[in-house]
C-alpha cells in the first residue's frame, strides 16, 4: 500500500518515516497498529460501559429542546467520522495517514505521541462521565420525568465532561494521524459542542428543568474545563428536578 501514497508524501526508512518536507513522523506500520488498538478500545468500552437502561422506550419526557441540523445530524456525523477514522487507517493504510492531507512540522512525532495520550485521556474521561450520568446519558436534549442533576465525579467541576472527552478524542486522533481534515473537523466539533451545551444549559436552568438549582450549579462549574476559581460546592451529590 505504500506505493499508493502520493509522490509528495513518500515514506522513507524502516526505523522511522519522513515527509519530503524533512519532518520525521511515526512509521506507518506503528500508526496502523495503534489505530487498530484505538478502535478496539472504543468498541469494547462502548459495549462495557455505555448504560443500556438509558434507551428505555417507556421514558416520560417532561421537557425538551428540538435538535437542529447542527446540534443533531452534524454532531452525529462528526462523531461517526472521528470514531471510524482509526478503523479506516487500520484497514486501508495510506488513506488517512501519509496522504495529501498529512501535514508535518518540527517535533511532529512528539505531537503524535501527545495525540495518543490525549485520546486515551479523553476515553477515560468519557467512561467516568458515562458511569456517573448512567441512564440519563441521552443523545437528545431533554429532561425526563425522574431526571436527576448529577454533580459528582467529573460533574463536580465540569458541566459537560462528555463533550470535553469527545473533543479530546477528536483532537487526539487529528494529532496522532497528522491529518489536516481531522484538524478542521475538530474545530467544527468545538463549535457544535458549544451550541449543544448552551441549549442543554438553557433547558436545565429553566422551570422545566432544575431552575435555580442548576443556575447555582453553573456559577461554580466550568462548561468544558474546570473554573480556575470556584465557590465551594453547596449542592447535594444528586439533585432532583422540581
Amino acid at each position: 500500500m505504500r506505493g499508493s501514497v502520493p509522490q509528495d508524501y513518500r515514506w522513507f526508512g524502516d526505523e522511522g518515516s519522513q515527509l519530503e518536507g524533512g519532518f520525521a513522523t511515526l512509521p506507518p506500520d506503528d500508526v496502523r497498529l495503534v489505530s487498530a488498538v484505538f478502535f478496539v478500545l472504543f468498541v469494547v468500552s462502548t459495549i462495557a460501559f455505555f448504560p443500556r437502561s438509558s434507551r428505555r422506550a417507556d421514558r416520560i419526557v417532561r421537557s425538551f429542546r428540538p435538535r437542529s441540523f447542527v446540534t443533531g445530524p452534524l454532531w452525529e456525523a462528526i462523531l461517526f467520522v472521528v470514531f471510524l477514522t482509526p478503523l479506516a487507517e487500520a484497514l486501508i493504510p495510506g488513506w488517512v495517514y501519509g496522504g495529501p492531507l498529512t501535514f508535518g512540522f518540527p517535533l511532529d512525532s512528539i505531537a503524535q505521541g501527545l495525540g495518543i495520550v490525549v485520546w486515551l485521556a479523553g476515553g477515560g474521561l468519557a467512561i467516568l462521565a458515562q458511569r456517573r450520568l448512567g441512564r440519563f446519558t441521552r443523545p437528545e436534549i431533554e429532561v425526563v420525568a425522574d431526571h436527576q442533576l448529577i454533580t459528582s465525579g467529573p460533574y463536580r467541576w465540569i458541566r459537560h465532561p462528555l463533550y470535553t472527552a469527545l473533543l479530546m478524542m477528536s483532537v487526539g486522533v487529528a494529532l496522532f494521524l497528522l491529518n489536516g481534515l481531522l484538524g478542521v473537523l475538530f474545530l467544527v466539533a468545538c463549535g457544535v459542542a458549544w451550541r449543544r451545551a448552551v441549549a442543554e444549559e438553557d433547558l436545565l436552568a429553566s422551570e422545566g428543568g432544575f431552575g435555580a438549582t442548576y443556575r447555582t450549579y453553573m456559577e461554580r462549574t466550568g462548561r468544558f474545563l474546570p473554573r480556575l476559581r470556584s465557590k465551594a460546592p453547596n449542592l447535594e451529590t444528586n439533585g432532583r428536578a422540581p
